[in-house]
């Protein structure tokens, strides 16, 4: 376990900073939600940002435009999913605003996507809305008297981008915003009334088959109830289920940068091995802007998804199955305790 724990790097997700042992990496983003969630709860704008240089970029513009240009609707074709395509930001940063058909099926749901490029990183804005004033819709009963709010998610997908740049993996910003994947949202700007995020990470290790990290950050917490709650409720159906299921340890933690409830268990994984799943949740009754709610789980055990296979996009690529957790259960939970012991909130982050 000492090998594997050494050698951390400072990783910033969300506001907040933990140390990660050098061999666990971000799992390529392929098999997730490509975006992180900024803005207003609900109707927040989703953000991707991705390194790129700009050749690249103007090719994949390019590209873009021209499959939402392609693009028909189901039934009337006639109709263009495509509404504009504006030229916004400048040479230096450039970009392009599309106001597009959020389906194929009609015209009133529309997807509103800033796609652009700033200092080496492709970046990605996207927000739903509506719009009822196309000819086709406006005799419909069911949008009677119903306006839409394109100009309004318009204003807040601009601003949202606006804030947006990128960020190398290991670098920790010193100004207040918050950590995504490849970037750094910037409360330069900020809304007063905007309250909600919602980032992942997903770390796998690159030594040891079968180990991975999780840490995920929002401010949508303040439930009611915690992490301690759910197990009594949840304990005795895993035992049910699992005969060998073994609790290791449940309880609030307070020796680390942030205080947290935690749940260790000894579980049959996915990978259908027995292995570990540990989780840890904090500020779950008192979330809120200076305590954002987060979640932390490592699996020891559990198959990381492959990507596809690049001669067969249809096709993954296949392992042998998991034989066995790569970490011994004492291993597993001195991992846990080290990496646990560094969460911190990022000085500046507010």
């Amino acid at each position: 376990m000492d090998r594997l724990a050494q050698d951390p790097v400072t990783r910033c997700i969300g506001r907040y900073l933990i140390d990660v042992p050098r061999h666990m990496v971000p799992q390529s983003r392929w098999d997730r939600l490509p975006a992180e969630k900024v803005g207003h709860y609900r109707d927040g704008v989703s953000v991707f940002v991705e390194p790129m240089e700009r050749g690249a970029f103007d090719v994949a513009l390019q590209k873009r435009h021209q499959e939402l240009q392609d693009a028909k609707l189901i039934g009337t074709p006639e109709l263009p999913v495509l509404q504009s395509a504006t030229r916004i930001g400048n040479d230096v940063a450039p970009a392009m605003l599309f106001n597009s058909a959020k389906g194929t099926s009609g015209r009133y749901d529309r997807n509103l996507e800033v796609f652009g490029w700033k200092e080496g990183h492709l970046i990605v804005a996207t927000i739903e809305g509506s719009d009822f004033s196309y000819p086709e819709d406006r005799d419909e009963p069911l949008f009677k008297g119903m306006i839409g709010d394109v100009p309004r998610k318009l204003a807040e997908l601009q601003g949202v981008y606006a804030r947006v740049r990128g960020r190398a993996e290991a670098e920790v910003p010193t100004d207040p915003g918050i950590c995504i994947h490849n970037g750094f949202v910037s409360d330069t700007g900020r809304p007063a009334k905007e309250k909600d995020y919602v980032t992942r990470e997903i770390w796998y290790s690159t030594e040891v088959r079968g180990l991975l990290l999780t840490f995920s950050s929002d401010q949508i917490g303040g439930g009611e109830d915690t992490l301690l709650d759910r197990v009594r409720k949840v304990e005795p159906m895993e035992i049910k289920d699992d005969p060998l299921f073994r609790t290791l340890r449940k309880q609030t933690r307070t020796d680390a940068g942030e205080p947290f409830d935690e749940w260790l268990a000894a579980v049959r994984t996915d990978a259908r091995v027995r292995g570990h799943r540990f989780l840890a949740e904090g500020h779950s009754l008192d979330s809120g802007f200076r305590k954002p709610y987060f979640t932390m789980k490592l699996f020891n055990g559990k198959e990381e998804l492959q990507p596809p296979d690049p001669k067969d996009p249809d096709q993954y690529n296949m392992r042998p199955p998991l034989e066995k957790a790569p970490l011994t259960e004492a291993e597993a939970v001195g991992l846990w305790d080290v990496v646990t012991k560094t969460l911190r909130l990022r000085t500046g982050a507010f």
